[in-house]
Formats: structure tokens, C-alpha cells, sequence
């Protein structure tokens, strides 16, 4: 399964979020290709926060420039997870969409 995580700010980030999910939607509808969309809020996990959010996919990390268009967004997040697709299997998995995720601890 490929895997698409964006790293919000403590700033209003939704147009991030709705391009990673509207990105994961049309890489299923038209490329066949099942995304994990993960998103780390500022508010539930502890993350390192930056000046813009971030787009990861893989080993690549986008950071969100505030006057880049939605458009642009998505299609930067679509043509990085396919790059990244190109590289590693990701055939088998099912869409999974998370509006929060909090990251548990590891028990040793």
C-alpha cells in the first residue's frame, strides 16, 4: 500500500488535506492505485511543525507554498505518488481514508 502523509501546522491547512484525498480518489478512479492517507495534526501527535504543511509520499516530501494552486497541488501529489509507485509494489491494497489518526505507542 502506498502511503501519503500530510503534516499539518498549527495554520489553516485544509486545502492540503482535501488535495491529498481528492489526489488519493483519482489515483484509484484512474490510475487503480489504493493510497493511506494519513494525516499528522499538530494537535494529536507530536510533530516537529514547520512554516508550511508537508505532503510525504515515500521518500519524497512536498512542502506546501501557500500561493501554489489547488490544482498544482494535487497534481504534484499525484504525479509523486506514481513516481514513487513506479519504485515499489503496490498492487494489492485497499483505499483507506483517515481524516485523524493519532500515532499509538509502541509497546516494547
Amino acid at each position: 500500500m502506498l502511503n501519503l502523509i500530510v503534516n499539518e501546522t498549527p495554520w489553516d491547512d485544509e486545502m492540503v488535506v482535501k488535495a491529498a484525498f481528492d489526489a488519493a480518489e483519482v489515483l484509484r478512479r484512474e490510475y487503480s492505485l489504493m493510497v493511506f492517507v494519513e494525516i499528522n495534526s499538530h494537535l494529536t501527535a507530536p510533530i516537529q511543525t514547520t512554516e508550511d504543511p508537508t505532503v510525504v509520499i515515500g521518500d519524497k516530501e512536498i512542502r506546501v507554498d501557500p500561493l501554489k494552486s489547488y490544482g498544482e497541488l494535487v497534481e504534484e501529489i499525484i504525479q509523486a505518488v506514481i513516481e514513487n509507485a513506479a519504485l515499489g509494489d503496490s498492487g494489492r491494497s485497499e483505499l483507506v481514508l483517515v481524516g485523524t489518526q493519532q500515532h499509538p505507542s509502541v509497546a516494547a
